[in-house]
């Protein structure tokens, strides 16, 4: 991808240090921050960090958003918009075209911290477990980006699905003993080798999802639905 325009960078952090650890640069992201501190205060070590680790999922999704968003508004009415009065503007082509980002691309937190995207910082449950500071996993955490068509092949919406890793725990179930323990995973056609070990994803199931028989489609609110941290984050010792 572009670095087409700059990102600001923030740092959040609550009052005991368990830090909003990917911060998008948007005004709109860091007040939402704000909120999510006020309501971090009272919840539970494990429940903050469910929470922390679904708010960094989101972030991610929220950065790519707001970047193709923010580009579209520097295009003449009425393509300053995906959906413009109920009309749909881009094919996945011309989409591609404008903000060179491509139906089905998946992008690690490396890539798009390299790119000016985001900014990651340390994992609240490797330091609790581990008594280390330790970053996500930034070459196993990933994003896929999914245009949605239109009957007429045109983009109604763009949904984000985000598998976010971390390190390997002593309770790394139901991941293998040597490979990133995953909080998150909304995809399974991964794997590779991360900073923590290889993963394979093929063989797990999906933990972004709204009932047993039914997944959310994206990390965002899409069709009035959107995930809660305690539905769909994992922690270790959640699958012994």
């Amino acid at each position: 991808m572009n670095k087409i325009f700059k990102w600001c960078r923030w740092f959040i952090q609550e009052e005991r240090g368990n830090a909003l650890l990917l911060t998008s640069a948007t005004a709109l992201i860091a007040t939402l921050g704000m909120f999510f501190f006020t309501a971090l205060r009272d919840m539970s070590i494990k429940n903050k960090e469910r929470t922390t680790h679904l708010y960094n999922a989101s972030v991610m999704a929220m950065s790519i958003n707001g970047y193709i968003d923010t580009y579209l508004e520097t295009l003449p009415y009425p393509r300053n918009k995906l959906v413009n009065n109920g009309t749909a503007q881009f094919s996945p082509t011309e989409l591609s075209r404008v903000v060179n980002i491509n139906n089905f691309d998946t992008l690690s937190l490396d890539e798009l911290e390299q790119n000016g995207y985001i900014v990651s910082h340390n994992d609240p449950t490797a330091q609790r477990e581990l008594g280390i500071e330790k970053t996500y996993d930034k070459k196993a955490t990933k994003i896929k980006i999914e245009f949605k068509l239109n009957s007429e092949d045109n983009i109604e919406d763009i949904v984000y699905l985000v598998n976010l890793a971390g390190s390997v725990y002593n309770n790394n179930a139901p991941y293998s003993a040597d490979e990133p323990f995953f909080y998150l995973v909304s995809f399974t056609d991964d794997l590779g080798i991360g900073d923590y070990g290889d993963y394979d994803l093929i063989d797990n199931d999906i933990t972004l999802k709204e009932s047993e028989t039914t997944d959310f489609e994206s990390i965002l609110e899409y069709n009035g639905k959107a995930p809660y941290a305690e539905r769909v984050i994992l922690l270790p010792g959640d699958g012994t």
